[in-house]
Protein backbone atom coordinates (compact mmCIF):
# COMPACT_ATOMS: atom_id res chain seq x y z
CA UNK A 1 0.00 0.00 0.00
CA UNK A 2 2.85 2.38 0.77
CA UNK A 3 4.29 1.63 -2.68
CA UNK A 4 0.93 2.49 -4.27
CA UNK A 5 0.88 5.77 -2.36
CA UNK A 6 4.32 6.68 -3.67
CA UNK A 7 3.53 5.65 -7.26
CA UNK A 8 0.00 7.06 -7.42
CA UNK A 9 -0.33 9.91 -4.89
CA UNK A 10 -3.40 11.29 -6.61
CA UNK A 11 -5.38 8.16 -5.79
CA UNK A 12 -5.61 9.15 -2.12
CA UNK A 13 -6.93 12.10 -0.19
CA UNK A 14 -4.68 13.97 2.24
CA UNK A 15 -6.39 12.27 5.18
CA UNK A 16 -5.87 8.85 3.63
CA UNK A 17 -2.20 9.63 2.97
CA UNK A 18 -1.72 10.66 6.57
CA UNK A 19 -3.43 7.54 7.90
CA UNK A 20 -1.46 5.20 5.63
CA UNK A 21 1.87 6.80 6.54
CA UNK A 22 1.08 6.67 10.24
CA UNK A 23 -0.05 3.04 10.04
CA UNK A 24 3.19 2.04 8.31
CA UNK A 25 5.23 3.90 10.92
CA UNK A 26 3.29 2.25 13.75
CA UNK A 27 3.82 -1.20 12.25
CA UNK A 28 7.56 -0.51 11.98
CA UNK A 29 7.74 0.73 15.56
CA UNK A 30 5.80 -2.34 16.69
CA UNK A 31 8.27 -4.62 14.93
CA UNK A 32 11.23 -2.70 16.37
CA UNK A 33 9.77 -3.01 19.85
CA UNK A 34 9.24 -6.75 19.47
CA UNK A 35 12.86 -7.15 18.38
CA UNK A 36 13.92 -5.21 21.48
CA UNK A 37 11.87 -7.46 23.78
CA UNK A 38 13.27 -10.61 22.15
CA UNK A 39 16.82 -9.26 22.52
CA UNK A 40 16.09 -8.41 26.16
CA UNK A 41 14.91 -11.97 26.82
CA UNK A 42 18.00 -13.41 25.13
CA UNK A 43 20.18 -11.26 27.39
CA UNK A 44 18.27 -12.57 30.38
CA UNK A 45 18.89 -16.11 29.21
CA UNK A 46 22.62 -15.39 28.83
CA UNK A 47 22.73 -13.98 32.35
CA UNK A 48 21.09 -17.14 33.71
CA UNK A 49 23.63 -19.32 31.92
CA UNK A 50 26.52 -17.24 33.29
CA UNK A 51 25.08 -17.36 36.80
CA UNK A 52 24.74 -21.14 36.53
CA UNK A 53 28.37 -21.47 35.36
CA UNK A 54 29.70 -19.48 38.31
CA UNK A 55 27.70 -21.50 40.79
CA UNK A 56 28.96 -24.73 39.28
CA UNK A 57 32.55 -23.48 39.63
CA UNK A 58 31.88 -22.49 43.22
CA UNK A 59 30.68 -26.01 44.00
CA UNK A 60 33.76 -27.51 42.41
CA UNK A 61 35.96 -25.37 44.65
CA UNK A 62 34.30 -26.63 47.84
CA UNK A 63 36.31 -29.32 49.55
CA UNK A 64 34.99 -32.86 49.64
CA UNK A 65 35.03 -32.87 53.44
CA UNK A 66 32.43 -30.16 53.88
CA UNK A 67 29.98 -30.47 56.77
CA UNK A 68 26.24 -31.13 56.72
CA UNK A 69 25.41 -27.44 56.37
CA UNK A 70 27.35 -27.22 53.13
CA UNK A 71 25.62 -30.33 51.84
CA UNK A 72 22.20 -28.84 52.57
CA UNK A 73 23.13 -25.62 50.78
CA UNK A 74 24.48 -27.61 47.86
CA UNK A 75 21.21 -29.51 47.60
CA UNK A 76 19.28 -26.26 47.66
CA UNK A 77 21.53 -24.82 44.94
CA UNK A 78 20.91 -27.90 42.80
CA UNK A 79 17.15 -27.42 43.14
CA UNK A 80 17.49 -23.77 42.18
CA UNK A 81 19.61 -24.69 39.16
CA UNK A 82 17.03 -27.27 38.07
CA UNK A 83 14.26 -24.67 38.34
CA UNK A 84 16.28 -22.12 36.37
CA UNK A 85 17.04 -24.68 33.69
CA UNK A 86 13.35 -25.48 33.36
CA UNK A 87 12.49 -21.77 33.11
CA UNK A 88 15.23 -21.32 30.54
CA UNK A 89 13.77 -24.08 28.37
CA UNK A 90 10.31 -22.55 28.66
CA UNK A 91 11.69 -19.15 27.62
CA UNK A 92 13.48 -20.74 24.68
CA UNK A 93 10.22 -22.33 23.56
CA UNK A 94 8.41 -18.99 23.74
CA UNK A 95 11.15 -17.27 21.77
CA UNK A 96 11.00 -19.99 19.13
CA UNK A 97 7.26 -19.44 18.68
CA UNK A 98 7.69 -15.67 18.32
CA UNK A 99 10.57 -16.17 15.86
CA UNK A 100 8.53 -18.64 13.78
CA UNK A 101 5.68 -16.15 13.51
CA UNK A 102 8.08 -13.32 12.67
CA UNK A 103 9.56 -15.37 9.82
CA UNK A 104 6.22 -16.49 8.39
CA UNK A 105 5.64 -15.35 4.77
CA UNK A 106 3.49 -12.32 4.00
CA UNK A 107 2.16 -11.50 0.57
CA UNK A 108 1.27 -7.84 0.95
CA UNK A 109 1.32 -4.82 3.26
CA UNK A 110 -1.96 -5.74 4.92
CA UNK A 111 -0.70 -9.22 5.79
CA UNK A 112 2.52 -7.74 7.17
CA UNK A 113 0.53 -5.38 9.35
CA UNK A 114 -1.60 -8.25 10.66
CA UNK A 115 1.56 -10.24 11.37
CA UNK A 116 3.14 -7.35 13.27
CA UNK A 117 0.05 -7.12 15.45
CA UNK A 118 0.04 -10.88 15.99
CA UNK A 119 3.74 -10.87 16.96
CA UNK A 120 3.16 -8.06 19.42
CA UNK A 121 0.18 -9.83 20.96
CA UNK A 122 2.11 -13.10 21.26
CA UNK A 123 5.06 -11.33 22.86
CA UNK A 124 2.75 -9.58 25.32
CA UNK A 125 0.90 -12.76 26.28
CA UNK A 126 3.97 -15.01 26.55
CA UNK A 127 6.46 -12.65 28.18
CA UNK A 128 4.47 -9.86 29.76
CA UNK A 129 6.34 -6.71 30.75
CA UNK A 130 10.15 -6.67 30.53
CA UNK A 131 10.00 -5.08 33.98
CA UNK A 132 10.25 -8.15 36.23
CA UNK A 133 8.82 -8.59 39.72
CA UNK A 134 12.35 -8.12 41.12
CA UNK A 135 12.67 -4.80 39.29
CA UNK A 136 9.30 -3.66 40.67
CA UNK A 137 10.48 -4.67 44.15
CA UNK A 138 13.52 -2.44 43.72
CA UNK A 139 11.26 0.44 42.67
CA UNK A 140 9.22 -0.03 45.84
CA UNK A 141 12.18 -0.73 48.17
CA UNK A 142 15.45 0.53 46.65
CA UNK A 143 18.54 -1.00 48.27
CA UNK A 144 21.75 -2.74 47.30
CA UNK A 145 20.10 -6.10 47.99
CA UNK A 146 16.98 -5.48 45.87
CA UNK A 147 19.11 -4.05 43.06
CA UNK A 148 21.30 -7.17 42.99
CA UNK A 149 18.18 -9.31 43.09
CA UNK A 150 17.18 -7.91 39.69
CA UNK A 151 20.12 -9.77 38.14
CA UNK A 152 20.88 -6.79 35.88
CA UNK A 153 24.67 -6.75 36.00
CA UNK A 154 24.94 -3.78 33.63
CA UNK A 155 22.52 -1.77 35.77
CA UNK A 156 24.26 -2.77 38.99
CA UNK A 157 27.58 -1.56 37.58
CA UNK A 158 26.20 1.77 36.31
CA UNK A 159 27.72 5.04 37.45
CA UNK A 160 25.34 7.84 38.52
CA UNK A 161 25.96 9.64 35.19
CA UNK A 162 25.20 6.47 33.21
CA UNK A 163 22.01 5.98 35.22
CA UNK A 164 20.92 9.53 34.36
CA UNK A 165 21.57 8.87 30.67
CA UNK A 166 19.50 5.68 30.91
CA UNK A 167 16.60 7.72 32.29
CA UNK A 168 16.81 10.16 29.38
CA UNK A 169 16.82 7.31 26.85
CA UNK A 170 13.89 5.56 28.53
CA UNK A 171 11.90 8.80 28.60
CA UNK A 172 12.40 9.25 24.85
CA UNK A 173 10.96 5.80 24.10
CA UNK A 174 8.13 6.35 26.58
CA UNK A 175 7.21 9.64 24.89
CA UNK A 176 7.17 7.94 21.46
CA UNK A 177 4.97 5.13 22.78
CA UNK A 178 2.60 7.54 24.54
CA UNK A 179 2.26 9.73 21.44
CA UNK A 180 1.58 6.69 19.23
CA UNK A 181 -1.09 5.38 21.61
CA UNK A 182 -2.79 8.78 21.81
CA UNK A 183 -2.70 9.27 18.04
CA UNK A 184 -4.19 5.80 17.58
CA UNK A 185 -7.06 6.68 19.89
CA UNK A 186 -7.62 9.99 18.11
CA UNK A 187 -7.72 8.28 14.69
CA UNK A 188 -9.76 5.27 15.83
CA UNK A 189 -7.28 2.71 14.48
CA UNK A 190 -8.11 -1.00 14.53
CA UNK A 191 -8.44 -2.60 17.95
CA UNK A 192 -5.48 -4.98 17.59
CA UNK A 193 -3.00 -2.22 16.77
CA UNK A 194 -4.41 0.05 19.48
CA UNK A 195 -4.08 -2.71 22.05
CA UNK A 196 -0.41 -3.12 21.15
CA UNK A 197 0.18 0.63 21.25
CA UNK A 198 -1.42 0.81 24.70
CA UNK A 199 0.77 -2.05 25.90
CA UNK A 200 3.90 -0.33 24.59
CA UNK A 201 2.85 2.83 26.41
CA UNK A 202 2.40 0.93 29.68
CA UNK A 203 5.65 -0.99 29.71
CA UNK A 204 7.81 1.91 28.52
CA UNK A 205 6.33 3.90 31.42
CA UNK A 206 7.32 1.06 33.78
CA UNK A 207 10.85 1.05 32.35
CA UNK A 208 11.09 4.79 33.03
CA UNK A 209 10.02 4.20 36.63
CA UNK A 210 12.75 1.59 37.07
CA UNK A 211 15.38 3.78 35.41
CA UNK A 212 14.46 6.72 37.64
CA UNK A 213 14.61 4.54 40.74
CA UNK A 214 18.09 3.35 39.75
CA UNK A 215 19.29 6.90 39.06
CA UNK A 216 17.96 8.16 42.40
CA UNK A 217 19.59 5.24 44.23
CA UNK A 218 22.93 5.73 42.46
CA UNK A 219 22.91 9.45 43.23
CA UNK A 220 22.22 8.77 46.92
CA UNK A 221 25.23 6.43 47.06
CA UNK A 222 27.66 9.15 46.04
CA UNK A 223 29.93 10.37 48.86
Amino acid sequence: MLEDLKDHPTWYSNAQKENITWSVQSARETADFVHAVVAFKKNQEAAIVEDRRWKMEDRENVEDGRDGRWKMEDGKNREEEAAKEQNRRIEQGKLAEVKALAESPCEDWSAKGDRANAIMKMTREKFGSPVSAAMKEFIAHPSEATLRATGKSSVIAMTPDEADEAVETAEIFAKIAADAAKLGRDKNINAALQENCNWSETITREIVEFARAVATFKAAQQP
